[in-house]
């Protein structure tokens, strides 16, 4: 398991340097909940690219990885070096103990992609939950159908909202509708563009049933506007 979780952070990091379209490599900490139960603070690492089909259509991938509870201390002057200091001295093995993997196909209908653009979107993928079920043999499936805001104006902005099915929200079963929102901003400081705020809301669109809604929200470092940032200097 630690080899391909090393082989896929290599290519998600190299990735920017051939590719000509989209991808984020995020690291940083995170705050998640589920509905009635007490928060927890994670570490988080955030896997993204994008490739243009043609110039109206991509498909994308996003692969996010998160560790054990633990106390978080960081404050906004430590953030950045706190973050690098976890990454290069956590194990593997201690952050990849929960996952949870999207791939999707993306259409632009209105908009330009240097500016504000809206897409329709459907993507497919499985959560790998941090204590799984005793005799479950297979991952959570989800998936999703819905729509893509993405700007560039000022701050890069991304918010997804979806509805589909997510059998980690609905008790390990493809039993209801779920609502997903996702959200990245970066924050518009001036020379920490590198800095970005996240959160992901699930909501089962029914009441009763097993199963229970979550939340995460989360800061943390881009590394490839990171290192872009870093070269322009």
């Amino acid at each position: 398991m630690t080899k391909w979780i090393s082989v896929l952070t290599f290519a998600a990091m190299a990735y920017p340097a051939c590719a000509q379209d989209d991808a984020r490599v995020i690291a940083g900490y995170e705050q998640s909940a589920a509905a009635s139960a007490s928060p927890v603070q994670k570490m988080f690492a955030d896997l993204y690219f994008a490739q243009a089909l043609s110039s109206r259509a991509r498909v994308w991938g996003d692969l996010r990885l998160s560790s054990m509870p633990q106390q978080i201390n960081s404050t906004a002057v430590t953030l950045t070096s706190d973050v690098a200091k976890a990454v290069a001295t956590t194990p593997l093995n201690r952050i990849a103990r929960s996952g949870e993997f999207l791939v999707g196909v993306e259409t632009r209908v209105l908009g330009n992609p240097g500016a504000t653009a809206l897409s329709l979107i459907a993507s497919d993928g499985a959560t790998a939950p941090l204590n799984p079920e005793p005799g479950r043999d297979r991952f959570f499936r989800q998936y999703y159908g819905g729509v893509r805001v993405a700007s560039q104006l000022k701050s890069p902005l991304l918010l997804d909202v979806e509805i589909g099915q997510n059998e980690a929200i609905t008790g390990g079963r493809l039993a209801a509708t779920v609502l997903r929102f996702d959200s990245f901003y970066a924050l518009p400081v001036p020379g920490a563009g590198f800095v970005y705020l996240y959160g992901t809301m699930l909501m089962k669109t029914s009441a009763g049933g097993a199963g229970s809604d979550l939340y995460r929200l989360g800061v943390g470092i881009d590394f490839v506007q990171l290192l872009k940032a870093l070269r322009n200097n």
